[in-house]
């Protein structure tokens, strides 16, 4: 458990009165370690299931963009400002999606 640090005296205070006014758990005989133990286990959060249909998808847009970058480079030897611009976008969107994937797994999402 994180313990706060405080750095002035009227932390101390304000912790001290907080501490004070909040309403203290009364003892309860339903609530016991025996019934907490076995309550089934925590189930995952539909958001964890939609942030990585989400990563999914936006990987599976970005490989379509260097698939499509691909073809359109393979047969000519021009760029167009078109194939530019969409180059510039592709590695941005490619950079974000990597970075926020890799965010997510360091944080334990």
């Amino acid at each position: 458990m994180k313990h706060n640090t405080f750095t002035s005296e009227d932390d101390r205070q304000l912790a001290q009165r907080l501490k004070q006014s909040a309403p203290e758990a009364g003892e309860s005989p339903w609530f016991t370690q025996r019934l907490l133990h076995r309550l089934p286990p925590k189930r995952g959060h539909a958001a964890a299931w939609a942030g990585r249909l989400c990563y999914a998808m936006a990987i599976a847009v970005c490989a379509t963009g260097w698939v499509m970058m691909a073809a359109w480079a393979d047969g000519s030897s021009t760029l167009t400002v078109r194939q530019a611009l969409f180059a510039a976008v592709l590695v941005a969107a490619t950079v974000a999606v990597v970075a926020q994937a890799l965010t997510a797994i360091v944080r334990g999402a």
